[in-house]
Formats: structure tokens, sequence, C-alpha cells
């Protein structure tokens, strides 16, 4: 007895041991993949001079970035603007913080009553200032008012929102529905066998999340061939490796549980859970490298 127990300890520091290795690894994939996202791309050819010194250092940078300042010349942003549509860009970006935000969007209205409504639409990614057709096209823009408090009511702010969700996890919406319909399947089949005591295996119940795990290995594999047709070499390799990565670790815990509960006795149950305890660090420091 002595002999087992020794060798079922060694074999549980050994364990211990693996995850430790693969939880540092990944904490460094982390690191890296929060390095990449805020460095701008290296094989653009990137304007220089005191404009990108008073940048932000997150802000993109490519041909069709137009910058906007309160201090910026405003007819020849303009006439930037309509060069860049002359070229054959599809898509123009303006770029602004704070009290430039208004001159950006007055820019933006002012370009797009010269070329057309119907040729041109604009998009915004901010709810501070309204956008208003104001008709008046001189280089000072009007006053823009709020288009809805910033605040957000506490009832709302209490539950996390799916864009919170999609970047902390770093999955897609197909993902996560396709989970979510496995782990129907699975408490369906679970309370058929605990509750009206349906002679089925523990194996079949867990089946449908062992295909989902199979479904979206499979559709991150086609992500990832997707990317690669688009160049993207090095954000395709790092979404793959996250979400081959999640994959695999929900896959050792649901055949560890299901080895579990079919026969007692051969895994801890501290064991089982380490794969769970893993996700969750790497998620805790994903959610605080977004914030």
């Amino acid at each position: 007895m002595c002999g087992k127990q020794r060798i079922k300890l060694a074999s549980g520091q050994l364990i211990s041991g693996t995850w430790t290795i693969v939880l540092l690894l990944l904490l460094f994939l982390l690191l890296l993949m929060g390095d990449s996202s805020v460095s701008p791309s290296r094989d653009l050819d990137l304007p220089t001079g005191p404009r990108l010194a008073r940048l932000p250092p997150a802000w993109p940078q490519r041909h069709q970035d137009v910058f906007i300042t309160p201090r910026t010349h405003f007819p020849a942003q303009k006439q930037k603007v309509l060069d860049l549509l002359a070229q054959g860009h599809t898509e123009v970006f303006l770029h602004a913080l704070g009290a430039a935000i208004p001159r950006a969007i007055h820019l933006a209205l002012s370009v797009q009553s010269q070329v057309g409504p119907t040729l041109l639409q604009i998009r915004t990614q901010t709810d501070t200032v309204e956008l208003t057709d104001c008709g008046y096209w001189d280089e000072n823009p009007p006053k823009f008012g709020r288009s809805r408090p910033i605040e957000l009511s506490p009832a709302r702010s209490m539950f996390f929102q799916l864009k919170e969700i999609l970047r902390w996890l770093g999955l897609t919406v197909w993902e996560i529905f396709v989970f979510l319909l496995a782990f129907l399947l699975f408490t369906i089949l679970l309370t058929l066998k605990v509750e009206l005591w349906v002679d089925i295996s523990y194996w079949i119940v867990f089946s449908p999340l062992f295909v989902c795990d199979a479904f979206n290995a499979y559709f991150c594999v086609i992500v990832l061939i997707r990317m690669y047709i688009e160049t993207s070499y090095k954000s395709a390799l790092l979404r793959a490796l996250w979400s081959l990565f999640l994959i695999l670790m929900l896959f050792i815990f649901k055949y560890m549980l299901c080895v579990k509960l079919t026969s007692s006795g051969t895994y801890e149950y501290s064991e089982v859970f380490t794969p769970v305890f893993i996700l969750l660090h790497l998620v805790m420091v994903k959610a605080c490298q977004l914030h």
C-alpha cells in the first residue's frame, strides 16, 4: 500500500508540474498577444513628423488614416480626404480625441456634402456627440450636443455585454452558440439519466459536448485558413493557438470528469478541475490586458 501511495503521489506531482509549465507558456502567449495588439504594422510606409509625436502609441497608422486635432488646418484636411477618395480608397478613417471629435464629424459631413450623400456613407464609433447635418460648412464647426448620457444605469452595469464576453474569451458568436446548444442537449441527457433513471452511460451524456469541441475545432481551422489567405499571419496564428488551447482544456476537463464519474478513484477532483483553474487564470490575465 505504501508503494502504491508513493507512485500515486509522484504521478500527481508530475501532473501538477506539467500544468504549471502549460500555464506559464500560455501567460507568455497572452503577453505576446497584448504586445502585438498595440504595435503598428511594419509593412506600412508610416509618415513621420511632429504630428505623429502628439498621437497616442495605440492609434492605428495606415495610409487612409487622417488624424484630426483642434489646431489642424481644416481646408488642408478636407482636401486630403478628397484626395484619398480620389485615389481609390474605399474607406477613409478620421481619428479624433476629446474636443476634436466635433471637428472630425464636421469634416466628414463637409466631405459628404461635396461628394454626395448617395456616394459616401458615414459611420461613427463615438457616443459623445450627435451626428447632425446643420448646413454650416466653414472652418469653425458648430456646437454639438450629447446624444445620450455616457453613464450606465445600475441594472445594465450588473451584466456582462456580449461584446465584453467575446473579447475576454476570444471566441466568436458562432462558437458560443454551438456550445450553448450542446450544453442544452447535455443537460437533457443528464436529467434523463439522474432523475428518470434511464440506462445510459456518462459517455453518451457527455457526447454532445465532445461533438461541440469537434465542431469548434473545425471552425477554428477554417478561420485560420481564411486569415492566412488574407495575409494576417501573426494574428491568425495567435488566434488559432488561443482557440485550440481553450478547446483542448475544456476537452481534457470533460474527459477526466467523465472518467471520474464512470469509475471513481482514477483521478482526484483537484486533477479533474486543473484545466478549469488554468482557463480562469488566463481569462483573468486577458481581461486585465483589455482594461
